[in-house]
């Protein structure tokens, strides 16, 4: 899937990526793949219709004529509207397309994506639309009972970790989470790794910090459909030491300067850090982001695009 603020947006790498993660589960297209790649390693540059031809049709093409079978496979591309830059973004939308109407790979295709007005267009052009069918997913609260287990199974593991009395939290708690949540398992997600925060005064304090910002932001009007996750993120930045609060803010800054992010050892040397201080303040966002130091060059990545998105809009 594509992530932008993880710097997961080059559409130069989806075919391969796909052509890779099949090859790991079929081994004679592997074999066809292989010997593709190594005729012409350039394949990987090349414009995305090339590479889906010679990834793709080609070497169906060749197995299909050795007789080999051919499973059909699902495959889901996910933020769609994240991936670097529209002409990209219609691209690929192109290229499957035509796959797909003069039926040249066995592969059914799932798309998730914002709905960016660009790609909106794109879908209900004649080319695409004979060959696709778009179903929209809207926020509901008919997903609340899942909401309402994913809470309480969490809850109940982080009551028992920390040697919580029961009942905790209260029934009715739990009740205005699944309220603050909105529908938006994003928010539930976060609302944990809130809640878990082990450089925090503890779980009982962080919900208490919950339940008062739902208390202070009841019956405020808002037209976006994330205010109650905006409203929850401005409560992780006022939370935020103030000793600490600049450096976060100068991280933060940082990680939208292209490639930095893959690399927090940068941001230490940009900054001026030390690789403790960098990580002490990156874990004043626990609930948002983390830092993977299983990655040479200890790199962040947040868990959802929309906190970022929060950062940067000042109407929000």
């Amino acid at each position: 899937f594509f992530s932008y603020p993880n710097q997961r947006d080059d559409p130069q790498r989806l075919f391969t990526t796909i052509s890779y993660q099949w090859a790991s589960k079929h081994k004679p297209y592997a074999e066809i793949l292989k010997s593709t790649i190594h005729a012409d390693p350039t394949i990987v540059e090349k414009e995305l219709p090339h590479q889906f031809h010679h990834l793709f049709v080609l070497p169906l093409q060749e197995l299909e004529a050795n007789g080999e079978d051919i499973p059909e496979r699902v495959v889901i591309i996910d933020g769609l509207d994240e991936c670097a830059g529209e002409t990209a973004q219609r691209a690929i939308i192109q290229v499957i397309a035509a796959s797909i109407r003069h039926n040249t790979t066995p592969f059914l295709w799932i798309f998730c994506s914002r709905l960016e007005p660009h790609l909106v267009a794109t879908f209900k052009s004649r080319a695409i639309s004979v060959a696709t069918r778009q179903e929209e997913l809207t926020v509901s609260r008919d997903i609340d009972k899942e909401i309402a287990k994913y809470l309480t199974d969490e809850l109940s593991g982080i009551a028992e970790e920390h040697g919580l009395p029961r009942p905790w939290p209260r029934e009715r708690d739990v009740g205005t989470l699944i309220n603050l949540s909105s529908g938006l398992f994003i928010y539930a997600s976060t609302v944990i790794r809130f809640i878990s925060d082990r450089n925090s005064f503890g779980p009982e304090d962080q919900l208490r910090a919950i339940l008062a910002l739902a208390t202070s932001v009841a019956g405020e009007p808002s037209e976006h459909p994330l205010s109650e996750l905006d409203f929850f993120y401005l409560l992780i930045i006022q939370r935020i030491p103030s000793k600490l609060l600049q450096t976060v803010q100068w991280i933060l800054l940082a990680t939208t300067i292209s490639g930095i992010a893959e690399r927090g050892r940068w941001i230490i040397q940009l900054l001026d850090l030390s690789t403790s201080q960098f990580h002490t303040a990156c874990r004043t966002l626990h609930a948002v982001m983390k830092v993977d130091q299983k990655h040479k060059q200890s790199k962040i990545v947040f868990y959802h695009a929309s906190f970022m998105e929060f950062m940067q809009d000042s109407q929000r």
